[in-house]
């Protein structure tokens, strides 16, 4: 019965996950990336397992503007899925890492409208 119910939580992350609005401009890009209040949006970067280097997020989102939902991976690319939740600007930030170290970093600024 636990199974069945990870399962459907999975499913219906990554079918969800596939009809959300998509933030694309990176922090100082020159454009904004603006959601509405209340709806769902992702992050989508690219990902190869094979390289042993995984995107991670930030952990410490300062405000209650935006909520992390989970993050699904997509063969090639890895989705990072949130909710905005009060007006207001919020930087979110992604690390691309290796067991090693950390080899990239990519800013979003989100405006919540």
């Amino acid at each position: 019965m636990k199974s069945r119910l990870i399962i459907l939580i999975f499913l219906t992350l990554f079918i969800g996950s596939c009809s959300l609005q998509k933030v694309e401009n990176e922090k100082g890009s020159g454009r904004a990336n603006k959601v509405k209040a209340g709806s769902k949006f992702r992050i989508s970067v690219p990902e190869d397992h094979s390289t042993m280097y995984l995107w991670t997020l930030k952990k410490d989102i300062p405000t209650n503007k935006v909520d992390f939902m989970g993050s699904v991976f997509h063969g090639t690319y890895v989705d990072f899925n949130f909710e905005a939740m009060r007006p207001g600007t919020e930087e979110l930030s992604l690390y691309l890492y290796s067991p090693k170290d950390t080899s990239q970093v990519k800013t979003f600024v989100v405006e919540v409208e």
